[in-house]
């Protein structure tokens, strides 16, 4: 009777246990779950058959799901669901080399003209961005563009630029090395330092360009390096998902190729 009695309390004890630690586990993993389940989408998987899936499961950093079956798939209950709603999801893209820290650094309040074809969207652009600025600040485009992307096939002018944004000095180069232009503003700037500018606004490649750029550079501040982060990955969230990407050139012009 006492052994049947003891191995009936054992029994119960083990089975108690055995439910504590399974609720124990359960409050874990809905305290700490770390699932996202997106589904009624276009999911780019990009392996080797180019297979289009409708949902994805991620724990932590990890895809461990791919579905390619409509509607919700199974998940855990403590999963955070996004309903896609049809559209398309990309891999993420991770930029192995400095593109985003150069844009970052660049002096001045940049201006992306990759997206350009002719001189006066530069100039389109450039007006909307003084709109935006205190008077007297720089105004730049450094690299991502050349001058054959425009119908003119040639750089702006002094005149342009001043058209561009009066009272706002300008400064756009092309590439690492140049050529670069300036407005009226910007070539007094760089004349007080010794940096040669051709009567139209013209600043040669190489030599002069890099010392042109490294005058702007020496007034930058890291306030204006965490303001130059801001605003380029907000231009490139702007350009909304593109995959693949193709870099055109280099520094020189970037052509964006996007597969739907």
């Amino acid at each position: 009777m006492e052994s049947t009695a003891l191995m009936i309390t054992s029994t119960r004890l083990l089975v108690f246990l055995a439910l504590l630690s399974s609720a124990a586990a359960t409050l874990t993993r809905a305290e700490d779950c770390g699932v996202t389940v997106l589904y009624n989408g276009k999911i780019a998987t990009m392996d080797q058959r180019d297979t289009m899936a409708s949902s994805i499961t991620i724990r932590g950093d990890r895809i461990v799901a791919v579905g390619t079956s409509p509607g919700i798939p199974k998940r855990d209950s403590c999963a955070t669901l996004i309903d896609l709603m049809g559209r398309r999801a990309i891999p993420g893209l991770i930029d192995s080399h400095n593109h985003i820290v150069v844009v970052s650094l660049r002096p001045g309040r940049d201006v992306r003209l990759d997206i350009t074809s002719s001189i006066d969207e530069v100039k389109q652009l450039l007006h909307q961005k003084a709109a935006t600025l205190a008077p007297g600040s720089w105004i730049t485009a450094v690299g991502g563009w050349s001058p054959p992307q425009f119908a003119e096939k040639r750089m702006p002018t002094l005149a342009e630029l001043d058209a561009a944004a009066p009272g706002y000095p300008i400064y756009i180069q092309s590439g690492f090395d140049g050529p670069a232009a300036t407005n009226t503003l910007g070539k007094t700037f760089f004349e007080k330092r010794r940096v040669k500018v051709g009567d139209d606004g013209t600043i040669d490649a190489n030599a002069p360009t890099i010392a042109a750029y490294g005058a702007l550079e020496s007034m930058r501040t890291f306030a204006d390096a965490k303001r130059g982060a801001m605003d380029v990955m907000a231009y490139a969230a702007s350009l909304g998902p593109r995959c693949p990407t193709t870099r055109v050139g280099h520094g020189r012009s970037i052509r964006w190729v996007r597969r739907v």
